[in-house]
């Protein structure tokens, strides 16, 4: 089960088993509604984005905040996922990772300007005992692929690069490193608006190591969110 000890115990409202620690954006609604969070998908069919690496999540708060957007990172075991299955029934989760490109070398933005992202899509619920508290266990299928993905465009041990900014994140220095490594990628990174005869999108990656944006294959390419 993933943990992170720097987080009070306190805080945390849900309990889950993935390989990282997984990081959700947060917003506050309007005067008299609640918080709201990174959903993506239509009024019949949504779900809630998270990110696997919170350095993805850093590059999109900013960019998001050029559109006037103030999103907030939040660890993903801080928010009460569980009174959302409640709620639901059933509630779908999008891991996001790296974010959609082209063969140019360029990130694409959707029509409202936002950056869009390649994800893997699970459903979580019914509960069996949904008044009880439960551990929401993540497909270790879907982090395989990721990884794959990961070692596709080159970077085989990635996953140690998210664990440790993951970690690095939840601290006060730690996130302003991190708000330094996304605004490096944001200056080096190139942008195209979708269009209707886009080409088969690819995705990209911000290497910080390489200090550079990595290109995805295409051999797989993935619908545009």
């Amino acid at each position: 089960m993933f943990s992170q000890p720097s987080i009070p115990a306190d805080q945390i409202r849900t309990h889950y088993l993935a390989p990282f620690g997984l990081t959700v954006l947060l917003r506050q609604g309007a005067p008299g509604q609640a918080v709201d969070s990174l959903l993506i998908g239509t009024p019949e069919q949504f779900g809630m984005i998270l990110f696997v690496s919170s350095l993805d999540a850093e590059i999109y708060r900013l960019h998001a905040q050029t559109l006037g957007e103030n999103w907030i990172r939040h660890p993903f075991e801080t928010i009460a996922f569980q009174y959302a299955v409640q709620r639901l029934g059933v509630a779908s989760i999008y891991l996001a990772f790296g974010f959609f490109g082209n063969s140019h070398r360029q990130l694409i933005l959707g029509a409202s300007g936002c950056l869009l992202l390649p994800y893997f899509a699970q459903l979580f619920g019914p509960l069996e005992q949904p008044n009880e508290p439960t551990t929401f266990q993540f497909s270790t299928q879907i982090f395989n692929a990721i990884e794959h993905e990961w070692a596709s465009i080159g970077e085989p041990y990635y996953a140690q690069t998210v664990d440790k900014l993951n970690r690095m994140a939840i601290t006060q220095h730690g996130a302003n490193e991190l708000r330094k490594l996304a605004e490096k990628a944001l200056y080096k990174a190139s942008f195209s608006l979708r269009t209707t005869n886009e080409e088969s999108p690819t995705w990209a990656l911000y290497v910080p190591n390489a200090d550079s944006w990595q290109i995805g294959s295409k051999e797989d390419p993935f619908d545009l969110h």
